[in-house]
């Protein structure tokens, strides 16, 4: 049965629901509980409330907050220590765990904080699955990298823990959640609140895991460590950038051979045209990629008939591209000097690394030998595929 006892001069009134006032003897609290206790209502602390966990009613939730001073060997911390933070011992096969964190290292006047998500995942034991990834951010040095400890040997466990890189004259502060699957899995996590506990080494039997470095910022530089598919980035307008790497290619073409409805380009550097594709005059694809657009402007009215833009490619051991085309775009004649746009933009006119690229036009009424036409293609290649 729980008791009241007046350690000092303290006072305790009833009638008013309880009210107390004083202080305990020496210590400055007016109301000490050693055991457990149940708030039904509302609780209301108008100072500072000080806590180890926070949990929630309805939630599977843990809220952990820490600091580590370092002083445990010598005053602070140093160079290639470990700090071991929550520990968690799955109870049971296909148990989940996600722990979403941040570690801030203070030394003088510098800091350097990484944030880290990672989820994990107990199968029929000691087996263990884990994927833990982080970002960071220094104004200076960096001091601490963060990584997972595990164990798959009986008994097997997790460990969020870091390595100091470097001396750190403060301290380092975690602030760390932790949601398992099922809230009778919380009796399985456990936070090292011992404030001055680095160590030399790991723990016996644990493997030390370094976390999978995504994005690094230091001061105002900005380092990625991988890049999958094509970026988009933002002008100052707001408007986004297409992302890759875009080629632009210049030429002309004059006096194509009478009688051809389709010629090839580029041409040869004396501007003979070709009436089949070419083995002497392509481009080489360095990346996957794709063609944007096509512009031509001509001497000639075409406003009778229609152009036809194509592109070509070929692939492997080809020494040119094939003469049937990949895509096609065409357009409605238009007047002497008009500049004819051929939007290739979702036309199928992609290619691979290596390939043999070329373009061709063709006029519905054949080309007369006198028409001078000048061109430039628009190619996107793409490095992150």
């Amino acid at each position: 049965m729980a008791r009241i006892k007046n350690m000092g001069a303290a006072t305790a009134r009833f009638n008013e629901g309880v009210i107390i006032d004083g202080t305990a003897g020496e210590d400055v609290h007016a109301l000490i509980v050693t055991g457990s206790a149940n708030i039904s209502t509302d609780l209301s602390v108008e100072g500072i409330a000080t806590y180890n966990t926070v949990e929630y009613f309805n939630s599977n939730t843990m809220k952990f907050n820490q600091v580590y001073y370092g002083n445990n060997n010598g005053s602070y911390f140093s160079a290639n220590e470990y700090q071991k933070v929550i520990t968690i011992i799955p109870s049971g096969a296909s148990q989940n765990y996600q722990v979403i964190g941040r570690i801030t290292a203070q030394n003088a006047g510098e800091t350097h904080t990484v944030y880290f998500n990672a989820a994990l995942r107990s199968n029929t034991l000691p087996d263990l699955n884990w994927t833990i990834n982080y970002e960071e951010e220094y104004n200076g040095g960096r001091y601490i990298d963060p990584q997972l400890w595990t164990k798959e040997t009986e008994t097997a466990g997790f460990i969020f823990a870091f390595k100091t890189l470097g001396t750190i004259y403060g301290n380092v502060t975690v602030d760390i959640d932790v949601v398992p699957r099922n809230s009778s899995q919380k009796a399985n996590v456990t936070i090292n609140n011992n404030q001055s506990s680095e160590q030399t080494s790991i723990d016996a039997g644990y493997t030390a895991n370094d976390m999978i470095k995504v994005i690094s910022k230091k001061g105002e530089s900005v380092t990625i460590s991988q890049i999958t598919g094509s970026t988009g980035i933002s002008d100052q307008n707001g408007d986004i950038i297409l992302g890759g790497i875009y080629s632009i290619d210049h030429g002309i073409f004059q006096n194509p051979a009478t009688g051809y409805d389709r010629i090839y380009f580029p041409s040869e550097d004396s501007f003979v045209e070709r009436v089949g594709p070419s083995s002497v005059n392509f481009q080489i694809a360095p990346f996957d990629g794709e063609v944007i657009k096509v512009q031509v402007k001509a001497n000639t009215d075409f406003s009778t008939t229609d152009l036809t833009c194509s592109f070509h490619k070929g692939s492997g051991t080809d020494n040119a591209y094939s003469s049937t085309p990949t895509a096609e775009v065409a357009l409605n004649g238009d007047v002497a000097w008009q500049v004819y746009t051929f939007d290739f933009m979702d036309q199928g006119a992609t290619f691979s690394e290596g390939d043999v690229i070329g373009w061709g036009l063709k006029l519905a009424s054949d080309f007369a030998g006198t028409e001078t036409v000048h061109f430039t293609t628009v190619v996107k290649y793409n490095p992150y595929a």
